[in-house]
């Protein structure tokens, strides 16, 4: 099978420096780019800029996400400013589930954090990204895409709602795909996006479906990334 698709592959976060080491070590065998979540699911983890610099040493390239619920309107320039200063080319902004503990700030919105960025002619390099969710009607789908931002990471996916973005966005449209295997599956079965779960043994299958309409794929493994990293060099 000849696939066209770029891939990218979610670091899981850590607070342990020689697990995030072993992950830049097997995601290199597949991709040259990592995304790095920010507190998922409201819960703390090591700096996503800081994992981000530590894939950056590895030889990888990173897109940070940056869940702007956390941050004042200062904090978030402090973290753009940070992120800019180590080389980071890519931001996904992202509200984020609330915190599990303690308050939201919320000064700044993804799409003003957008606006924050492009205002700036200091990060002009820099590419911001949404996440876009399909489970929305169109109408709310393109009222976001009207932000124009430079890329969107494309969940709960549908094919009608595929085939009309392919139509009507033309920047990067990254599909999210989640890889159940036998390791972490009762994890998996606990996540909200049901649309992007892709058992292992599928995921040929699942790669070969998303090429219609997507420009690559991010691919997350939780708990058995070695195993989902064996599998797409097979197809890559």
């Amino acid at each position: 099978m000849e696939v066209k698709l770029k891939f990218y592959v979610e670091v899981q976060p850590s607070r342990f420096r020689d697990k995030l080491d072993e992950q830049f070590a097997v995601i290199k065998e597949v991709s040259e780019r990592v995304h790095v979540p920010d507190a998922p699911m409201g819960y703390p983890k090591a700096s996503s800029i800081v994992i981000a610099f530590l894939a950056l040493a590895h030889g990888l390239r990173a897109t940070v996400h940056l869940r702007t619920t956390d941050y004042s309107y200062v904090g978030f320039l402090n973290q753009i400013y940070g992120a800019h200063l180590i080389g980071i080319d890519k931001m996904l902004l992202l509200r984020g589930d609330p915190p599990y503990r303690g308050s939201t700030v919320s000064d700044v919105s993804p799409e003003e954090g957008l606006r924050i960025i492009r205002s700036d002619e200091r990060l002009s390099a820099m590419k911001v990204g949404f996440i876009l969710s399909l489970r929305y009607p169109i109408e709310k789908i393109r009222e976001r895409i009207c932000f124009n931002p430079d890329f969107v990471l494309v969940t709960h996916k549908s094919r009608e709602k595929l085939s009309w973005l392919t139509d009507s966005y033309g920047g990067e449209k990254i599909g999210y795909l989640i890889v159940s295997t036998p390791r972490n599956e009762e994890l998996v079965k606990k996540l909200p996006q049901r649309e992007d779960v892709c058992r292992l043994e599928k995921l040929a299958e699942c790669v070969d479906e998303s090429s219609v309409y997507l420009d690559s794929l991010l691919v997350s493994c939780p708990e058995d990334i070695k195993e989902c990293v064996y599998a797409l060099k097979k197809i890559m």
